[in-house]
């Protein structure tokens, strides 16, 4: 058995994008607050957890989707019980003061012996607290089969049921049905319930679902709590120095009631757990209001208990109305549960021998006062009876109340104060009370009535697993920190998967996930069971809690659809065969598909065939990298089942298309501004380009130049770019004309650029415009507007460089962070120089740059190593080279944003974080493919190929194909050769023919040829049949030789129409090649040409050849055999040479890429060429009948 330990810390791994595609709510279901036995005293007496939203399951998986089932009273087949508010006596006993309670929710789930759960069902109890389920229907798995409700036959069938709470602010649920509730039990392990399975009754009974009152409801039960006295000692703990005015007992977590224990009460068990640190509050009435709770009853003969309740409320008040809060009672004192789960709780007791009699050694000043802390005594009975003339104390202990502090929503059970009253500490017949205030069997057990465990991506009917799916489960409501153990069974066998669980402080458990085994042959259900833990962790063989899925070997998949982008239209299609199995299963009639998630798959531009699943992407919709869409099949696995779902994903994964360089990108075009005066032409020289390094260069030719929009009349731009620019009549001096100039580049790219000409003084030299007035002409200055940005930097980012403050916002160009990344304009660009400042060389100015690390002279991980240097740029522990692998940002260490390093998640599912699956180099490294990130190639152990860190490990080959042979003719009493259909399996040795139908022979040889020769006397239409059969005699393949008329035509003498006329060329031997092999091998050669160079119009043919190559070529080399050596002109050597031919096709398989698999055919049509030159040329070879 395998067993592995989980705590109850809660993990969280990083979203894919199935996930992302996907979105399923998986919330906890209906957990109680608990306290925390680890926290403080007072925090465990306070605090409670605050509760959880409920689930949204599918149906009949949790209480909120649970499915009616009403019933009759009586009815054969089912489960009944009744509701009812216990008040006193024992917890199974509906007695006179027990108030049956209508209108409650009770809820029902089974399991049987395969380990298959039922849904979970309710009915509601009616106005007598009578409740009655009907189970008379059962349910059907996805598979069609019944899972009964069936207690004869089964000795492991369970039953589990609970209640909601009404009013969870007034009652506490202390038995939800047979005794402990929400827990499965058998026939021999119920407490309560009858099972009837006499001859056609199949129903349990007797029932019962018990509510308390929650201790101290109103308050007035005990002292206000600032009036509680606790013990005088650090640990706040009472020195245990006797019995007599004394309350102990014990409190615990409950878990689950051993075979054996009584009906009437719970035990503290092996399997139980101390509620450590819980406090325990107890009080009981002074002498006064005790006189006057006995004088009621006295006055009162034959009450009701709860007439007394209201009266004991009415004497209270009006007592505190007088005297004070907590002033009707005489002591409200204090104990914490100890480890073992036992408190000790002593009271100092009142003096006097009773709150009716005085006794002679006390005085009238004392009697009924609190005894003295001198005073107290435990340890002695004669201080407590009077004995040897010694005072005597008492405590009225029939007017008392106990109860554990755990909070306001805490479901507990209260073994002797079954409601909100005073009452004698022997009240529910299990506590006992001796001779001088010594009362023990004080027991509380603190309950999770309402656990809930739930398989939640699979299950039995509309969503079942198929091989390699992971179930995963959710558990609430169980016992905090308590240890737990999930076993997986298979059938209701064990599979060997345990898993021992610590529940959290709010009673979770993580879950035990359970992947289904990839060669599952046959439909199984698969159960994940609840056991409390031993102390080793192992399953104690009480079993708490079930949910079972059904898994099918029915498997569908979509294949990665892998390509490049924008290159052609792509499909992706279905199959339903599952590999580990020998059949090829095909997919189920009536098979539905669609898109998880439509609205995603229309954003990508993706289409879908309901019918056939094929999804198809057009290449001018396609993007880069992995793309996936969860497709949802849906289907009916057998008839009379209802259908089943399963979503799958499709996934894309394209590289990018060759970069188109544009020459706009290229270049960068610069006019020096100009000048003119009022009503002349100002003239701006042609302007001067430079490349993306800033050295100037030549303007590519071709290029042309006109106005842009919005340029001001009267301008005129040359063909070489330079402006005649009309400055207008009435141009004030200072002025500025702004022209735009459109640059068209011959590759149709361009660029914008502004020319500037400013206004000059009439009759005045042109002033050279110096804008920022430093000195500096406008044409020299690198930061013309003088706001710390060079001119370069402000047209990159977009701000003036005639203007400090472009955006007029008060706030300089310079002072301004256009990029956003903290750092002001003028702070990444350097106003002494007309360049952009680029400090990590990835060729964006750093001004617009928001990561100026990112590049291949920055350092991103912040280690000293620049990116081009370094190994792993980001630091996240994987390797620069296996983070391309595996589709991660190698300058991100967290490319999903989920707050988990890409080093700590774990691509490929195998169980081991990326960086354990990376190997970082020390120091150093180069770039040689110049991407801007240091080259460290995949870390690749096992030598496949695949970076370790996207290599799973694959799961076993399914067997080979079986061998196969084609159908062929033949005539009379002349053998026939047939070869094994090359795709398909190998031959054993040791494989055997037999001719079972027909006259003739057959033999086979080590090659799998089968030779079969007619008799002489066959007849044209004969058959004959020939069964090959494995080495252990299974008949593997069937072949079917069909008798055809002889062809008495004599080639050699006159019949032949092999052309003649050229001495050069051996027609006997040229003809057979021709035909045989260099005729279709030769057409591949314009084939595999036209898918290497893509020729136009091309494309359809090459796609119908690959598709019929393999066909074509499975019968010509069964037809030109058996054509060549009825012409008596077979060539084994030739033929041998033509089968390593096509051996080489056969690598040319679907999965190799348009190149490569251009480049093979074009080579095989070549080879194909020189194997036919050779057989045609004078003397070459000679032609042999025989093999």
């Amino acid at each position: 058995m395998k067993i592995k330990s989980i705590n109850g810390v809660t993990r969280r791994r990083g979203t894919t994008i199935a996930a992302a595609a996907l979105s399923v709510a998986l919330v906890t279901p209906f957990v109680h607050p608990v306290v925390n036995p680890g926290a403080s005293p007072v925090a465990a007496a306070q605090d409670a957890a605050s509760a959880q939203d409920s689930s949204v399951d599918s149906k009949g998986t949790s209480e909120a989707t649970a499915i009616r089932a009403d019933g009759t009273w009586g009815q054969k087949k089912g489960y009944q019980g009744t509701v009812y508010l216990d008040r006193d006596s024992n917890l199974e006993d509906q007695n006179k003061a027990d108030k049956a309670m209508s209108g409650v929710k009770v809820f029902l789930q089974y399991v049987n012996g395969k380990g298959q759960v039922s849904p979970i069902y309710y009915t509601t109890s009616d106005s007598e607290g009578k409740f009655v389920f009907d189970l008379s229907n059962a349910p059907k798995d996805a598979l069609g089969n019944p899972v009964e409700f069936k207690l004869s036959g089964d000795e492991n069938f369970r039953v589990r049921t609970w209640a909601e709470n009404p009013d969870p602010a007034k009652y506490t649920l202390a038995a939800g049905g047979d005794m402990y509730s929400g827990r499965f039990h058998k026939r021999t392990t119920r407490k309560w319930e009858t099972w009837d399975f006499t001859a056609g009754i199949n129903r349990i009974v007797d029932s019962r679902v018990v509510f308390q009152e929650r201790p101290n409801l109103d308050g007035w039960l005990a002292k206000p709590e600032a009036q509680w006295t606790e013990a005088p000692a650090a640990d706040k703990k009472w020195p245990e120095d006797g019995i007599y005015g004394t309350a102990r007992g014990n409190v615990w977590w409950e878990n689950n009631e051993s075979g054996g224990s009584l009906a009437n009460q719970y035990y503290m068990g092996s399997s139980d757990r101390a509620a450590t640190d819980v406090k325990v509050v107890g009080s009981y009435v002074n002498d006064e209001v005790a006189r006057q709770f006995d004088a009621w009853k006295a006055a009162n003969q034959n009450y009701s208990r709860e007439e007394f309740r209201v009266a004991q409320k009415e004497i209270v008040d009006k007592y505190q109305d007088e005297h004070g809060a907590g002033s009707h009672i005489a002591e409200s004192r204090v104990a914490y549960v100890k480890d073992d789960g036992s408190f000790y709780l002593p009271f100092a007791g009142l003096y006097g021998v009773s709150r009716d009699k005085k006794g002679s050694k006390t005085t009238d000043a004392e009697w009924g006062k609190l005894v003295s802390a001198k005073d107290e005594e435990h340890g002695k009975l004669m201080q407590w009876n009077g004995t040897l003339g010694q005072r005597h104390r008492h405590i009225n202990e029939d007017y008392m109340y106990l109860y554990p502090v755990v909070g306001d929503n805490r479901d507990l059970w209260m073994g002797n104060y079954q409601d909100n009253m005073f009452q004698p500490s022997y009240g529910g017949e299990l506590g006992i009370e001796n001779e001088s205030a010594n009362i023990s069997v004080q027991n509380f057990a603190l309950l999770t009535p309402r656990p809930i465990h739930d398989v939640f991506n699979y299950d039995n009917t509309s969503s079942i697993a198929a091989p390699r799916d992971t179930a995963k489960s959710k558990t609430t409501g169980l016992v905090p920190n308590q240890k737990y153990a999930i076993e997986w069974f298979a059938d209701g066998e064990s599979t060997g998967v345990t898993c021992t669980v610590t529940a959290n402080e709010l009673g979770e458990l993580e879950s035990c996930d359970f992947t289904v085994p990839s060669g599952l042959s046959k439909a199984t259900v698969y159960s994940s069971q609840v056991f409390a833990a031993d102390a080793s962790g192992k399953p104690t063989g009480t079993l708490l809690l079930a949910d079972s899925f059904l898994a099918d070997p029915t498997g569908v998949r979509y294949n990665d659809t892998k390509g490049t982008a924008k290159e052609k239209d792509l499909e992706a299609k279905p199959s339903f065969d599952n590999p580990n199995t020998d059949v090829v299963e095909e997919k189920p009639a009536g098979a539905t598909f669609e898109f998880s998630d439509p609205a995603a798959a229309e954003k990508l531009g993706l289409s879908i065939d309901p019918k056939t699943g094929a999804v198809k992407w057009p290449a001018d919709k396609q993007v880069e990298g992995e793309n996936e869409v969860l497709v949802k099949v849906t289907w009916t696995p057998a008839q009379g089942a209802d259908p089943v779902s399963r979503e799958v994903p499709a996934k894309f994964i394209l590289d990018a298309p060759a970069p188109v360089d544009k020459t706009a990108d290229k270049f960068e075009p610069g006019y020096e501004d100009g000048s003119g005066k009022p009503g002349e032409d100002a003239k701006v020289d042609a302007p001067k380009f430079t490349d993306k390094d800033g050295n100037e260069t030549k303007v590519p030719e071709g290029t042309k130049f006109a106005p842009g929009d919005d340029a001001p009349e009267g301008v005129t731009v040359n063909e070489d770019g330079s402006l005649t620019v009309k400055v207008p009549e009435g141009a004030k001096p200072g002025d500025k004309i702004t022209v735009p100039v459109v640059v068209t580049y011959p590759d149709g790219s361009k660029d914008t650029v502004d020319v500037a000409v400013t206004v000059s003084e009439p009759g005045t030299k042109p002033e050279v415009p110096d804008t920022d007035g430093d000195g500096i002409p406008d044409s020299q200055d690198p930061d013309i507007d003088g706001d710390g940005v060079n001119n370069s930097d402000e047209k990159a980012a977009g701000t003036d460089p005639y203007n400090p403050d472009t955006d007029g916002d008060g706030t300089k160009d310079g002072d301004e962070d256009t990029d956003g990344d903290g750092k002001t304009n003028k702070e990444e660009s350097d106003p002494t120089v007309d360049e952009s400042k680029d400090s990590d060389g990835d060729g964006i100015p750093d001004i617009i740059d928001k990561d100026d690390q990112d590049g291949p002279k920055g350092d991103k991980d912040g280690d000293g190593i620049i990116n081009s240097e370094d190994p792993d740029a980001d630091g996240d522990g994987v390797s620069n080279d296996d983070e391309k692998e595996a589709g991660l940002d190698p300058l991100n260490p967290d490319t999903d944003g989920d707050g988990t390093k890409d080093g700590d998640e774990d691509t490929d599912g195998d169980g081991k974080k990326n960086k354990d699956e990376s190997e970082v180099p020390e120091g150093k490294v180069t770039d040689k493919d110049g991407d801007g990130l240091g080259d460290t190639g995949i870390t690749d152990k096992d030598g496949n190929g695949k970076a370790d860190l996207v290599d799973k490990p694959d799961a076993e080959t399914p067997d080979t194909k079986k061998p196969d042979w084609n159908d062929v003719k033949a005539t009379p009493g002349e053998s026939v050769e047939i070869e094994k259909d090359p795709n398909s399996g190998d031959v054993e040795s040791g494989t055997t023919v037999e001719v079972t139908d027909g006259s003739g022979t057959a033999e086979i040889d080590d090659n799998g040829t089968i030779t079969v020769k007619p008799d002489e006397d066959a007849k044209p239409g004969d058959k004959i049949v020939v069964e090959v059969k494995d080495p252990e005699g299974e008949v593997i393949d069937t072949v079917e030789v069909t008798i055809e008329e002889k062809d008495n035509s004599d080639s050699k003498d006159g019949g032949s129409s092999i052309p003649s006329g050229s001495s050069n060329v051996d027609w006997e031997r040229c003809a057979p090649a021709a035909a045989g092999v260099g005729l279709p091998l030769l057409f591949l050669l314009p084939i595999g040409l036209a898918s290497q160079m893509n020729i136009p119009g091309f494309s359809p043919l090459v796609k119908q050849v690959s598709a019929q190559i393999d066909g074509i070529n499975r019968q010509l080399a069964q037809q030109n055999v058996a054509l060549q050596k009825q012409l008596g002109i077979y060539n084994g050597p030739l033929a041998k040479q033509a089968n390593q031919i096509n051996l080489m096709l056969k690598k040319v398989s679907a999965e190799a890429s348009r190149i490569g698999g251009g480049v093979a055919l074009a080579a095989a049509g070549a080879l194909a060429l020189g194997l036919l030159i050779n057989s045609c040329a004078p003397g070459a070879g000679s032609s042999s009948s025989s093999k």
